[in-house]
């Protein structure tokens, strides 16, 4: 559901399945809110639900706003993925105990492509292609 922050009005509507995370079809929300309303949204606000990368991957690529908190990392005892440093020009990724490597994963989710440092036990994994960065 759309809504308005300043009035309240509820602005666009989507049924989602019961299994489907709130932020599918945000985008799709946001310009259905465009054609109810016959305006222009410049902003769109959401809870950390909307906050990850494919959300935000996907209003950047039509230039719009979007306001979120980042969700939670929840890995456990292991590192999260935002404390491991990825150089671009190296080709290498390091994580935060030091270690560097020049090996990573590609891996077609529910979600979409899923790229990083190869995991414990994903050689295999059915879709998992580990290649040299």
């Amino acid at each position: 559901m759309a809504v308005d922050l300043e009035s309240q009005l509820i602005t666009g509507v989507e049924v989602l399945a019961g299994n489907a995370g709130d932020q599918e079809k945000a985008l799709e929300l946001v310009q259905q809110s465009e054609r109810v309303m016959e305006a222009e949204v410049v902003e769109t606000v959401g809870d950390c639900a909307y906050g990850g990368g494919p959300t935000r991957r996907a209003f950047a690529e039509e230039e719009r706003v979007l306001t979120a908190k980042v969700p939670a990392s929840r890995n456990g005892d292991c590192f999260p993925k935002r404390e491991f440093v990825i150089d671009l020009e190296k080709k290498e990724v390091r994580c935060p105990a030091g270690q560097t490597t020049k090996c990573f994963f590609s891996i077609l989710t529910r979600r979409g492509l899923a790229e990083g440092p190869p995991k414990a036990g994903t050689q295999g994994i059915p879709g998992a292609v580990h290649r040299p960065l």
